[in-house]
């Protein structure tokens, strides 16, 4: 059984619940020159929010993951997480 988080608490999702490939957001914004505060402004978000989406300690929400591949000028497939194939889909 879970244990209930306390609000004061903050849960971080393991790297395989993340939407978004923090590497690849990354390196899109150095493609593009853009610092964590400038791109937290143009999409109008904290700059806390996008620092916790980088680092990995929070999942980018699916309309925040479009707006990033909008502004980055990318594909959206691009700044997502790439999923490893279940045991039972692996090819032998």
């Amino acid at each position: 059984m879970s244990r209930a988080h306390k609000p004061s608490e903050r849960w971080t999702p393991e790297p395989d619940q993340l939407r978004q490939d923090p590497d690849a957001i990354k390196w899109a914004m150095d493609a593009k020159l853009w610092t964590q505060s400038k791109l937290a402004k143009h999409l109008g978000i904290s700059e806390s929010l996008l620092s916790e989406i980088l680092s990995g300690k929070r999942s980018a929400s699916a309309q925040v993951l479009h707006d990033l591949a909008v502004a980055l000028n990318c594909p959206v497939t691009m700044l997502e997480r790439k999923r490893q194939p279940a045991a039972s889909e692996q090819v032998a």
